[in-house]
């Protein structure tokens, strides 16, 4: 118990650095998911965040998980731009696909 507890101060910074990372990819995470979602349904104004949202999050951080979730979030907001007219055949393949980009978030 005793060389435990003389372990136990240089483990904790570590372990309180960890569950602030963790919590920032969570929050990143719900982010997306919750502007992708307005995004998807046509709010101009959800894409203006998003796409700020994404730019600050990849500026501010280097951890490998929140890159990857900005390379997913572009992803989602690229294929959102490149949609065709709604009276254009391929439409509900290319929102099929955007809302599938939405759900692969993870």
């Amino acid at each position: 118990m005793r060389v435990y507890l003389n372990f136990l101060p240089f483990v904790l910074p570590y372990y309180h650095k960890r569950k602030k990372e963790q919590r920032k990819v969570r929050n990143l995470k719900t982010a997306i998911k919750k502007l992708g979602a307005e995004v998807i349904a046509g709010d101009q104004d959800a894409t203006k965040v998003l796409n700020i949202y994404l730019i600050v999050s990849f500026l501010s951080d280097t951890n490998a998980d929140i890159e990857a979730l900005v390379i997913q979030g572009r992803e989602l907001l690229d294929q959102i731009r490149k949609l065709p007219a709604k009276t254009d055949g391929t439409y509900d393949e290319a929102m099929t696909k955007a809302k599938l980009l939405l759900n692969q978030i993870s």
